[in-house]
């Protein structure tokens, strides 16, 4: 009878740290939620992690859906909450506020998102080296 129940007790255990260790996965890697708002003449990105708190970028990427060129990509300041900003038809400027490094567009001040296009946004959570923290969605002007 005591073989039983350190037998049960020992499978409890185990599963309940097989159960902590998958949500504690799915939350670290669970992708940032990405809510875009706004009209054709702006739009705003802001990114929340368990729906309400600002979730953090390290990096994000605009391409264009269509030909897969990307036309904005930027780091971000490592030790700041980056989690929104806004962008407009037309010429933006290629580094804002909180940004550390403007990768696309080289050596411009700004690039230009053109009306009635469709471009995919790309968000990576900071910390995140992998394929996880990693969200996408699409919108146009």
């Amino acid at each position: 009878m005591r073989r039983i129940v350190i037998t049960i007790a020992t499978s409890l255990v185990a599963l309940i740290v097989v159960g902590a260790s998958v949500l504690a996965f799915g939350l670290i890697c669970s992708p940032p939620a990405i809510e875009i708002t706004g009209d054709a003449a702006k739009k705003g990105f802001a990114t929340h992690f368990l729906g309400e708190y600002c979730d953090s970028l390290s990096n994000v990427t605009v391409t264009d859906a269509t030909s897969n060129a990307i036309v904005w990509s930027v780091e971000t300041k490592p030790d700041v909450a980056f989690c929104y900003f806004s962008l407009s038809p037309g010429e933006n400027p290629a580094f804002i506020d909180l940004v550390s490094r403007v990768i696309v567009p080289t050596n411009q001040k700004t690039f230009t998102l053109a009306p009635q296009t469709k471009y995919k946004i790309t968000v990576r959570r900071a910390g995140s080296t992998t394929r996880c923290g990693v969200a996408t969605e699409t919108f146009a002007f």
